[in-house]
């Protein structure tokens, strides 16, 4: 990939080029939408492991819903690795927070797949607590959308 343009922003490159905002937005769209569904996919599948007790049920029905979540935030991720050279000042901070909180997203998410691959009963419990870590990865995304998108 050729090297982003200068940031015309007037922030002092302190946020991401225009460049660099779109290649995110692309990235955070495959990543919203892999996300939406597999959220979606946990709270459906909860309540057809709340009506069973077949484990097979519940990982049948969450199908390749996590691993599509892990690739898509491992992207997202590396992605925004590839920002800090030039960010700087609040950006740098606000991305390093959506970083970790995609670290964490996905280490939440590998536990859901773990889960699904022993067929383990507590694999409906796993994708709740799931549901209830993905707010963090927003409001980290929030913030680093007020620090580094251009102006």
């Amino acid at each position: 990939m050729p090297p982003a343009p200068p940031s015309t922003g007037g922030g002092g490159g302190a946020r991401l080029t225009q460049t660099e905002w779109q290649t995110y937005q692309t990235k955070n769209k495959a990543f919203e939408t892999a996300n939406n569904k597999a959220i979606a996919k946990f709270r459906s599948c909860g309540t057809v492991a709340g009506r069973t007790t077949s484990a097979d049920q519940y990982v049948n029905c969450m199908g390749d819903a996590p691993n599509k979540v892990i690739s898509a935030t491992t992207d997202l991720g590396k992605t925004l690795h590839g920002f800090h050279p030039g960010a700087s000042s609040g950006c740098t901070t606000a991305l390093n927070g959506y970083i970790g909180a995609l670290d964490q997203w996905r280490s939440v998410v590998s536990a859901v797949q773990s889960s699904l691959t022993s067929a383990a009963p507590q694999s409906s419990g796993a994708a709740a607590n799931a549901r209830t870590q993905y707010p963090q990865v927003q409001s980290a995304a929030q913030t680093f959308t007020k620090e580094c998108k251009p102006v």
